[in-house]
């Protein structure tokens, strides 16, 4: 839970253009170990949104203070949670993590700013150890629809 506190207060004390981004272990990141890591949108012409920012949320519970719910239609399972406090939002993130981890399920994480308040998604997926380093791997980034290519004939190649 700290860490989680730690990337909220984060948050909380930036503006709205931060996202912050997770691989738990067996995530397929490239640097497989825990941390956070950030980046602003809308600059240099980057836009100002994640792709699955703009995907419809299924709410299953809705306060002033806290819903909870999923994203659909989405290619990985995508829990989210809207908060009122960067608080309330890690203790309820950290709340799902620690069930996926208790299954031993990967997972990924992209918590923002909302509106009024703050918003997390976590997003479960598939157990991954090894992976092509030279082709695209589903990461963070790209479970958020941003998608790292590293090699230009690659990217030459996509058709979606």
């Amino acid at each position: 839970l700290d860490a989680m506190l730690a990337a909220a207060a984060f948050l909380e004390h930036s503006g709205g253009s931060l996202r912050l981004l997770y691989n738990s272990l067996g995530g397929a990141a490239s640097v497989n170990h825990l941390h956070f890591q950030g980046y602003y949108l809308g600059v240099d012409g980057f836009p100002t949104s994640l792709p699955l920012e703009a995907e419809q949320v299924l709410w299953h519970r809705q306060t002033e203070e806290l819903s909870q719910g999923e994203v659909v239609d989405w290619p990985l399972h995508v829990a989210v949670v809207t908060a009122s406090t960067a608080y309330l939002l890690a203790v309820e993130v950290q709340r799902i993590v620690d069930r996926l981890l208790l299954q031993n399920v990967a997972h990924h994480l992209l918590l923002l700013r909302w509106e009024a308040g703050f918003r997390g998604y976590v997003i479960a997926r598939k157990l991954q150890q090894s992976f092509q380093p030279s082709l695209i791997n589903v990461a963070v980034n790209e479970a958020v629809g941003w998608f790292i290519c590293p090699d230009v004939a690659e990217f030459e190649a996509l058709t979606q």
